[in-house]
């Protein structure tokens, strides 16, 4: 996960717009996942 946040980070300095996917799973990780990265990237 940090390995995107990292790539995230470095599109967002150049200006682009970033939008993230999660696909769901049976165990409902989809949202997990998405708090995880929000989490790292310090978005509120």
């Amino acid at each position: 996960m940090n390995w995107w946040a990292d790539r995230i980070r470095e599109w967002a300095s150049g200006g682009l717009d970033i939008y993230a996917y999660f696909n769901n799973d049976g165990g409902g990780n989809a949202v997990r996942n998405a708090e995880t990265l929000r989490g790292i990237l310090g978005a509120g």
